[in-house]
C-alpha cells in the first residue's frame, strides 16, 4: 500500500536547526557508525504516549457518535428478528453506516496487534540548551546536544519513507487532526458503499483495506501527539512508515530489557 505524505499541522515550519540530546556513547555511535536509530513508538521513555493518542481518538469518536441522529425507537429489523427470527437486512442508511464505522474504529485499538503499530521515531527539539532535556536524555557522566540543519535533514528524508513533523501539544488541535483522519476514512468508505447495503457480518471484510490505511495514518499522526505538560520541549520527530519486523534491530537499554530500533541512515 502506497504511503501518503502527511501535511504538517497548522503549516508550522521547522527552525533553522533542530537538536538531539544524547549521551557520550550516543554521540560516539552516531559519528562512528554514521547512522541514527529511531525508537519504536511503544518503547520510548514515556510508555503511555501512544495510549494518550488513543484516548484522543476515543474522545473524537464519542463526539462523532453524538452528532448522529438519535434513534428513539427500535429499528424495524430488530423487531423482525424477534418476531420472525429472520436475519436483518443489509446496512445501507448512511447514518447507520457511520455508527457502525465509529464503533469498529473504537474496537480497532483494543486488538493487541493493532495497538502495537510498528512506527519508529527519532526525537529532536527546537531548544538546544534545555534543562529538562539534559535531565531526561543525558546521564550523570555528561552528554551532548547535537544540532541538525533542518533543510538538509528534510532533503534527506524526502528520498525515503520518512518525514519530519512537529509534535502537537494543544488538545483542541490534536482532536482536529484526529477527526480529519477519521472523517477521511469514513468518507472514502461511504463513497464506495453499495446502494443495496452490506450484510452486517460482511462489514469487516468490506472495509478491511480501509481499516489498514486508517491504522497507518492514525499511527503516524499519533506518533506526534503529546500531553500538553510536555510543551516546553518543542519537539519535532522524524517519523517512519510501518516497519516490517525483519527490518528491525534490537539493543538493550537502561529502561527496558530490549527495544526495537530502525537504522535511519
Amino acid at each position: 500500500m502506497e504511503m501518503e505524505k502527511l501535511s504538517l499541522p497548522s503549516g508550522k515550519l521547522p527552525p533553522k536547526d533542530l537538536y538531539h540530546y544524547t549521551s557520550i556513547d550516543g554521540v560516539k555511535g552516531i559519528l562512528g557508525e554514521n547512522c541514527l536509530w529511531a525508537s519504536q513508538i511503544h518503547f520510548l521513555n514515556d510508555t503511555q504516549e501512544f495510549k494518550y493518542s488513543i484516548s484522543i481518538l476515543d474522545k473524537v469518536l464519542a463526539e462523532l457518535q453524538k452528532e448522529l441522529p438519535e434513534k428513539k425507537e427500535m429499528g424495524w429489523w430488530s423487531l423482525a428478528i424477534k418476531l420472525t427470527e429472520e436475519p436483518p437486512p443489509p446496512i445501507s442508511d448512511p447514518n447507520t453506516v457511520l455508527s457502525v464505522l465509529y464503533g469498529t474504529l473504537q474496537r480497532l485499538f483494543l486488538i493487541p496487534a493493532f495497538a502495537k503499530s510498528p512506527i519508529c521515531v527519532f526525537s529532536l527539539s527546537e531548544e538546544g540548551d534545555l534543562l529538562s532535556q539534559w535531565r531526561g536524555y543525558s546521564p550523570s557522566g555528561g552528554g551532548y546536544s547535537i544540532g541538525f540543519r533542518s533543510d538538509s535533514l528534510i532533503k534527506f528524508l524526502e528520498t525515503r519513507e520518512l518525514y519530519l513533523a512537529p509534535c502537537i501539544y494543544d488538545e483542541a488541535e490534536q482532536r482536529t487532526v484526529v477527526k480529519e483522519t477519521v472523517t477521511k476514512v469514513c468518507d472514502t468508505i461511504l463513497k464506495r458503499w453499495p446502494g443495496g447495503g452490506v450484510e452486517g457480518d460482511r462489514v469487516d471484510e468490506f472495509i478491511q483495506e480501509d481499516l489498514l490505511q486508517f491504522l497507518i495514518d492514525f499511527s503516524r499522526i499519533a506518533s506526534g501527539l503529546k500531553h500538553p505538560s510536555f510543551h516546553q520541549e518543542n519537539e519535532w520527530r522524524i517519523i517512519s512508515s510501518l516497519v516490517l519486523n525483519q527490518n528491525m534491530s534490537f539493543r538493550v537499554r537502561k529502561f527496558y530489557d530490549a527495544s526495537l530500533f530502525l537504522n535511519l541512515f
